[in-house]
């Protein structure tokens, strides 16, 4: 009975290496995309001068990495203590046009006033 108890023990050893192995490669795969992205992005702000149009590009390559359907960009306004959406994409164009948030007020000034996204 050993031999038999060892050729499962080395088996299911190698079944636990490719399992790992697997998951490393898809997180090495995700790190070179997210890295492609960021290199995308410091190429557009090489070649595209103007903020809000370099905004727009960088809210545009963020969203189809994450796959994102909506998303903006917001400047922070430190003496105000307001947010103001300066790049969208996805939304209605009648729900941005000149809003303004107040740090603590909704997901956005939450995540100012903590200092945090998680």
């Amino acid at each position: 009975m050993g031999p038999v108890t060892e050729i499962s023990q080395v088996t299911g050893a190698f079944f636990e290496m490719l399992g790992d192995l697997r998951a490393r490669t898809q997180r090495l795969e995700d790190l070179v995309f997210k890295l492609g992205t960021l290199n995308e992005t410091v190429e557009l702000a090489a070649h595209i001068p103007r903020i809000p149009d370099l905004l727009g590009q960088v809210l545009q390559t963020t969203m189809r990495a994450v796959r994102a359907t909506l998303g903006s960009i917001m400047i922070l306004d430190r003496e105000r203590q307001t947010l103001r959406t300066a790049a969208s994409r996805g939304f209605p164009s009648d729900l941005i046009g000149d809003v303004e948030i107040k740090v603590g007020d909704g997901v956005a000034g939450k995540v100012v006033q903590s200092g945090s996204s998680s």
